[in-house]
Formats: structure tokens, sequence, C-alpha cells
């Protein structure tokens, strides 16, 4: 792969969303499994094969969250071969020494059905089972803070009351007073037990025809969001690195469990030097992170691994529906540049999340690829993208220019264009034209030796509406604005407007 981060400087990316999202669904089961608890992670497993011929490279980019149960027609309704799904400790083991094997059977069937629908399933294992959090007193180290946590005061069958004293480095009270905290999301007793339910899920996972590959070690955790009440040395030391363990010595991969926006990416990557912990890392993970971080991360974790991936297992949860066509393809072409066409894993984006009720009400309107059983603009922008990029095999093209300029940005506030070779010597150019105070500008003239070949070219909108184009010679004049009413609204409510031409082969 080439230097990530090498040519131009990418700026800012787009604003990360805030923290809050849909609760993430539980999945869970359990077996009786036998195996030995490794100490320490294994060696890497060896790198995976590239596609196959009937794969789309950009399928295999692009994923989503919580399918459920609608995870095995994923392909066939978006065009998507990735579904992230928890798999909960407390639905496997509901108390200590029961488990359930019934529930895991489900589990591991819904996985297979989806892997036979053309739809990988990433596990995310997690969180810890209510009978099994810790009781005692403890205390950690946050960025600039001192926390701990207090004895249990009263308790309910999901939360602890205790006290807990936030004091600054230098001494300094910062806060002090009794909190109610999820019992899941306090870490494990003995962290024997979370190993073996890891093992369970991941020895049965791993044998069945799923055909798991990866595997997330929790969701998160970080102090500060509702899914971890403990420092990062805790979560290493009694989830990661534990669990990594196992997964490796199954023959699978780890993907590290999400680290959150709002969270500097300093952090977990100084926590990773300071354990030493990169060899239990195949997949550094970030969720609603500007893409513009992309390059630098991907750097670090190439620093250790010959083969290093960057996904990012959480991104959109926003009512911007130009979001998709906005951030997709510049990464899609940042990450060929990288080396995406060998590496078909290396880089991923999983859309936050498959479906919310179509009612303003509800928890996720607006934000997720279908809005009830119907799709959502985000939906309708993924499916473009998706049609448009349909081939095994993708790579950046270039012999083309653009009046006015357009070059390359991973800077999502600013104007870009970004070319793609297919399979079958079609090509597909993606506009981002920023909206200035009058709008973007009116139109875009293409000029590429590529045009006088094309069997036909077609201009694109953001949600797949085809309108036909005229070159003349090697030239062509590209409309800004959409002829389609909900496309021109969508992308006239954003900062950068997408739109794409065809050129067929």
């Amino acid at each position: 792969m080439t230097a990530p981060g090498t040519g131009r400087r990418p700026g800012p990316g787009p604003a990360a969303p805030g923290l809050s999202r849909r609760a993430l669904l539980a999945l869970a089961g359990g077996t009786a499994l036998a195996g030995t608890l490794p100490a320490t992670a294994s060696a890497a497993p060896a790198p995976l094969a590239p596609a196959s011929a009937a794969d789309s490279l950009f399928s295999r980019f692009a994923g989503t969250c919580q399918a459920g149960a609608d995870a095995p027609v994923a392909d066939e309704r978006l065009g998507l071969t990735w579904n992230r799904q928890d798999v909960s400790w407390a639905a496997l083991q509901p108390a200590e020494g029961t488990w359930d094997d019934a529930a895991l059977d489900t589990l591991v069937t819904a996985f297979e059905t989806a892997a036979a629908g053309g739809v990988s399933t990433l596990p995310v294992l997690g969180y810890t089972a209510p009978w099994a959090a810790r009781r005692d007193p403890y205390d950690f180290t946050v960025p600039g803070q001192h926390v701990a946590i207090g004895p249990v005061l009263s308790e309910t069958a999901t939360t602890f009351r205790r006290r807990v004293t936030v004091t600054a480095t230098d001494g300094t009270p910062v806060s002090d007073g009794e909190r109610e905290l999820r019992r899941d999301k306090t870490p494990p007793a003995d962290p024997d037990q979370w190993t073996a339910f890891v093992q369970r899920a991941v020895d049965r996972l791993t044998a069945s025809t799923a055909d798991v590959t990866y595997f997330q070690l929790w969701n998160e955790a970080y102090w500060g969001t509702p899914f971890w009440n403990s420092g990062l040395d805790d979560y290493f030391a009694t989830v990661h690195e534990p669990a990594a363990a196992v997964v490796r010595a199954a023959g699978a991969r780890t993907v590290y469990g999400g680290w959150p926006a709002g969270a500097p990416t300093s952090e977990l990557l100084r926590t990773l030097d300071a354990r030493a912990a990169w060899d239990t890392v195949d997949v550094l993970d970030i969720h609603y992170q500007a893409i513009n971080t992309m390059p630098a991360l991907l750097t670090a974790a190439a620093a250790h691994s010959a083969t290093p991936a960057l996904w990012q297992s959480e991104y959109g949860f926003t009512t911007d529906w130009a979001s998709i066509g906005n951030v997709y393809p510049r990464v899609f072409s940042w990450a060929l540049r990288e080396g995406l066409a060998d590496h078909p894993d290396m880089v991923k984006m999983f859309w936050f999340a498959w479906r919310a009720p179509d009612d303003p009400a509800a928890y996720g309107y607006r934000k997720c690829l279908f809005s009830g059983s119907t799709l959502s603009g985000h939906g309708r922008a993924l499916k473009a993208l998706t049609t448009l990029l349909d081939s095994p095999s993708v790579s950046r093209w270039s012999d083309f220019t653009t009046t006015p300029v357009l070059g390359f940005t991973l800077d999502g506030a600013v104007s870009s264009a970004e070319g793609f070779t297919l399979a079958d010597g079609s090509h597909v150019l993606a506009l981002h034209l920023r909206n200035g105070p009058s709008g973007p500008v009116d139109h875009v003239v293409l000029d590429s030796p590529a045009l006088s070949g094309a069997s036909a070219v077609r201009r694109v909108d953001l949600y797949g509406n085809t309108t036909p184009l005229t070159p003349a010679g090697t030239t062509v004049t590209v409309p800004a604005h959409d002829p389609d009413t909900e496309a021109e609204t969508a992308n006239a409510a954003t900062g950068v407007r997408a739109v794409y031409v065809a050129l067929d082969a």
C-alpha cells in the first residue's frame, strides 16, 4: 500500500454527530462448548484473500448496523454485504452457571441465513451480564481526572446506585455524589467469566456456515459514554485483551470496540502504545469521526501491521440526506489510493442504523437507511452509489479535467471530484460542489478523452435519477442543479451537493 496521508493534506472533515443514537439491539444465545482459554493473544492471522469475481468492491466497503431479520436481504435491497449486530452476554448466560442453548441456536441460524444471502456479520461482543458486574469499590484515571466508584448502595435488576467522586489530577474536587450506573456497562467482577462467554460465542460462530471472520470487542468503552463505567486500562485488561486471545486462537480477527466521537483519537493511540496492545488489534475502529482523521489513523496502524485496517463501524445518524453522497465517494477514493483493491477489508463504512420508525416522534427518525418499510433519503443515496459502483474491481480514474477546477480532498466542506474506473471499462465521476451564499456553480464542464469513446453519458443525481448528457467531442456540460425536486431539496439543504456522471463502456 502507499503511505497513508501522502499527497494533498485534507482539511477538516464533516462535523461528527454527537454520541447519542439508537440503543443497540441485542441478539444472543448460548451452548455448551469446550475449549481452553489462551492466556495471551496469538499471532495475527494471515491476510484474507481478495474479493471474488462475484463481489462488488464498493458493497464490501459499505455496511450497516442492526439490520436484524432484514440482514439476509441487505444485499438484495441496498447492495450492502456487511451488517453489524450485537451478541449479548446476558442473553447467552442469563444467570451464573445457566446457558441458554436455544438462544445461541437462534443467533447462529440468523447469521447463517444472512451469509446465505451474501451478507457477512460483524458480531459485537458485549456487555457485562448484570449478575456478573463488579460490586466492590474501584477507581481509575482519565485525562485530567481521577474517578472513584464507591460500593453498591442499592440496586435494581439493571442498575447500581453508587457514590462517584471525581477530582482533577491536581486534587481539585470536580464532583461528588450518588449516581445510577448501569450494571451491564460496569466491568465484570471476574474476567474469566467474560472470557468464557467470548469463548462460547466465538467457537460456535466460527464453526458455523455464517463464516464469521471478525469480532468486535465491546462498543465505545470510554468513561462518559453510556457504554463503559471505568477507564481504558480496565477495558483493555478485563475485556479487550482476554477476548482478543480467544478470537485470535480461533483464527479470526479482532475489531477494536469503536472509539467514540468527542474523544480525541490521540488518547486511543497513546493507550495502544503504552499497553503494547497493537498486536491485539486487527482492525482499528472509530465512530462518527470526521473523515479527515482517517489517514493519520491508518498511518498509525500501518506502523504495527503489514495489513492495517481502519473501519468506521458506526457513521451517519444524521438528518443530512446528502451526507452519504458527500462522504462515501471521498473515503472510497482515498481507500483505493491506499490499497483497498488488494485488501478489500482494509477500510469500511457502516451506516448507523438500518431502520427507524416512520414517525416524527420516533428516535432515529430520518437518520437511518429505512423509514419504516420505505427507503429514506439516506437509503436512496446509498443505493445510488452501490448501483453506480457495482463492479468486482474498481480503480481510481484521473484522466479528466473540470471547469471550475476540482481536485480531490477529504475535507467534506470543500468542493471535490473523485473518478472511478470499473471492471468493464466504464467510468464514474463524483462531483462535490460547495453551496455558496447564492447556491453552487451553475454547471461543471468535464473534459476527458473517455467521453468520445463512451456508449452513453449520464448525469445521475444523489438518489439515482438519470438524465442523458450529450458530449461535444471530449467535453460535456454537467448541470449542478437536480431536475428531481427531492434530490434538489436534499442537495440544497446541505453545505456541499453531490452529482455523478456515468460514462458507460
